[in-house]
């Protein structure tokens, strides 16, 4: 089990904290050469140790790691999987297109079987599903 008193008692030293007493419950007084001052008690929780060592160092102006966002390097990534997915769809509507006007072809000249004629129908269906997907304009979400 973490000793998380002791290990706040180490933080706060290294952070430039002195100690100035304990009253009758147990805890400890700490305050800082910049007028912060804190109070820590034995038996405290992983959440209060985190919590008050992250005041203690805005408090003291430490400096805190925080993780950022690499915006142009997502915006990059997004705007590269948009152009190949833009250019996969075209190349589907052009064999589509193709598919379709053999089918056509075939069916002017009475040369279609009723699975054929089908066929021609769900690729005509799927072209102009790929066509409303191209012209639509791309929004933020996924």
């Amino acid at each position: 089990m973490a000793n998380h008193f002791k290990q706040m008692q180490v933080e706060l030293e290294r952070m430039g904290y002195e100690y100035q007493s304990r009253n009758s419950k147990g805890g400890e007084t700490w305050t800082h050469g910049c007028g912060d001052s804190v109070v820590i008690y034995p038996g405290m929780k992983e959440y209060t140790h985190r919590l008050v060592l992250r005041d203690r160092m805005k408090a003291v102006g430490i400096s805190q790691q925080t993780n950022k966002r690499k915006v142009d390097q997502i915006k990059d990534r997004q705007s590269k999987q948009r152009e190949i997915d833009h250019r996969e769809m075209e190349a589907r509507s052009a064999w589509l297109a193709a598919r379709i006007r053999d089918l056509e072809m075939a069916a002017s000249m009475r040369l279609l079987t009723v699975k054929q004629q089908k066929l021609l129908d769900e690729r005509l269906a799927e072209w102009r599903d790929l066509q409303r997907l191209m012209t639509q304009v791309p929004t933020g979400g996924n």
